[in-house]
């Protein structure tokens, strides 16, 4: 369960949900994997964008996965499990619904503002959450939120794929994963000691608004640094000029396709 899912590694024509294995992911002849994963790892941290992506993945992350526990420990009344059943199965539903359509959002959107809306999106979304009572509406609500999760994805990786080598491809796309992921147990801890600290409402006010401040960071690295730029070429371990462009309106049509 996450609004940012795990997504295996990619070719540039494989789909993000499971097409293709990835091409360029593998090591060079001979290149210890330690090295390999360094140089990845190098290699991301040297892009303003990518930088931003492993952390939009890692905050989204971590929050999907602590609503969990705040459905939990908001329900009440004797039809508690129904409510809890009902908002979880949303938010699978919502990832379901969001990873059919990414691919024709992806399409038809930039990628600087479809970063930037989907991400913000997800943030009302759960601004909304944090005030309805109601186990009907808070599955809408959280539903919504989860729809975008896979959009954001989409266009995250679709940039990240242009604007790495195809050499780094599998371990610049692995390192944000792994970061993504990493958060993933962290959420029931952070969720219980903020529920403990502040109570329900704030921990998820705080959630919501933790997004919307990653929306608006978005808006601003995608937007400078997505420029019309050649995208990496298979041979350069180095981003393109400044080691965070792409051809933004070239990312049309190739998220997850």
């Amino acid at each position: 369960m996450g609004l940012y899912p795990r997504c295996r590694h990619l070719s540039p024509r494989g789909s993000l949900y499971g097409g293709p294995a990835v091409g360029g992911g593998a090591c060079r002849a001979g290149q210890p994997a330690l090295k390999a994963a360094c140089e990845g790892v190098r290699f991301l941290w040297r892009s303003p964008f990518l930088r931003y992506a492993a952390i939009n993945a890692a905050v989204l992350n971590l929050i999907s996965n602590g609503l969990l526990i705040v459905i939990i420990t908001s329900a009440g009344g004797e039809r508690a499990g129904l409510g809890i059943g009902v908002q979880t199965a949303a938010i699978g539903a919502g990832v379901l619904v969001g990873s059919l359509i990414a691919p024709a959002v992806a399409r038809r959107l930039p990628a600087a503002r479809g970063i930037a809306l989907s991400t913000g999106a997800i943030a009302v979304a759960l601004m909304g959450f944090a005030l309805v009572h109601g186990s009907g509406a808070a599955a809408f609500l959280l539903a919504v939120a989860s729809v975008f999760g896979p959009v954001v994805t989409v266009l995250l990786t679709t940039a990240q794929m242009r604007m790495t080598p195809a050499g780094l491809q599998g371990r610049v796309h692995s390192g944000i994963g792994f970061l993504a992921q990493a958060a993933s147990p962290l959420a029931p801890t952070l969720v219980a000691v903020s529920t403990h600290a502040f109570g329900l409402f704030p921990t998820v006010l705080g959630a919501a608004l933790l997004v919307a401040l990653l929306a608006l960071v978005g808006n601003v690295v995608t937007a400078r640094h997505l420029r019309a730029t050649p995208p990496a070429t298979a041979t350069t371990g180095r981003p393109p000029f400044d080691g965070a462009s792409v051809d933004a309106s070239g990312s049309h049509g190739r998220g997850g396709t």
